[in-house]
């Protein structure tokens, strides 16, 4: 094993209790099957995977962690920003813009939409160790006037004002949704009348 990234895993796993995360996702289909509807929760199992699985996320994506169709002789990170830049344009982001990244992991995305188009982006994310991966990520990059991250799950944002954002995008995180739907009217709630609304799937 790579020993930055040994050491980098080593660091994020501080005060975690790694057996019980593993064990727990190991187990989270059973354990969804058998629960009623009090004895199972959906965030636990998203926290204890990115809890788990962040720092791999960035030693083989970097920091947006999502995939991208490739063209031939293309690196994945040429992809990947070949595919945010697409969806900036199709959102039509500019500096006039209120921007919002649902499931913003660390923040990839965010930075790319900010850097480019000057637009004020504000992240939301459930897991706690990626925000602060992102926050500083964008002090870093000098990004952080024109970034926000908040921690809460897409599913409950009654910390964001209704109406509030000129655009909003979601890239392959609301597959972790637990009620589609939920998780979309939500969003809905948000934007304001007529706002444009991206969403990428998992492949």
């Amino acid at each position: 094993m790579d020993r930055k990234l040994n050491r980098t895993l080593a660091d994020s796993f501080e005060g975690i209790d790694v057996q019980q995360s593993v064990d727990r996702l190991s187990d989270w289909q059973t354990r969804a099957t058998n629960a009623t509807s009090t004895d199972y929760d959906h965030a636990d199992t998203v926290n204890d995977f990115y809890d788990l699985s962040t720092e791999l996320a960035r030693w083989g994506w970097h920091e947006s962690f999502h995939f991208a169709p490739m063209k031939k002789g293309e690196s994945l990170n040429d992809a990947i920003l070949r595919h945010e830049g697409s969806m900036i344009e199709k959102l039509q982001l500019d500096s006039t813009k209120r921007v919002l990244d649902v499931g913003c992991g660390i923040g990839g995305p965010m930075r790319h939409v900010a850097r480019t188009t000057g637009a004020h982006v504000v992240g939301i994310h459930i897991n706690e160790h990626q925000i602060k991966i992102g926050q500083e990520l964008n002090q870093a990059a000098e990004l952080d006037h024109l970034t926000d991250l908040v921690q809460c799950n897409f599913m409950d944002m009654g910390v964001l004002k209704p109406n509030s954002f000129d655009a909003a995008y979601a890239i392959e995180s609301t597959a972790h949704a637990s009620d589609k739907i939920g998780a979309y009217e939500q969003i809905f709630r948000v934007l304001k009348p007529g706002a444009f609304f991206g969403v990428k799937k998992l492949y």
